[in-house]
C-alpha cells in the first residue's frame, strides 16, 4: 500500500477549488489559456491568480518521485 503524500496544504487546495469553480471551464482549456495568456478565454486577473496556484517545481518533483 502506498503512503499518502500531501502536496499542498488544505487552504491552498480550497483556494484552487474555488478558483476552478469560478472559472467553470474544462481543465484542459484552462491550462491552455493560462499558458497562452489568452485573455479571450480568461480575464487577466484570472490568469494571474491561476498562475499563483500552479504547482511549484518542488511540488512537481515530489509528485514525480511518488508516482
Amino acid at each position: 500500500m502506498h503512503e499518502k503524500v500531501q502536496l499542498i496544504d488544505k487552504l491552498r487546495a480550497n483556494n484552487i477549488e474555488i478558483m476552478l469553480t469560478e472559472v467553470n471551464l474544462p481543465l484542459p482549456l484552462i491550462v491552455e489559456a493560462v499558458f497562452a495568456m489568452d485573455d479571450t478565454v480568461l480575464y487577466v486577473d484570472q490568469i494571474e491568480n491561476l498562475l499563483k496556484l500552479f504547482p511549484t517545481k518542488e511540488e512537481t518533483e515530489i509528485l514525480k518521485v511518488n508516482q
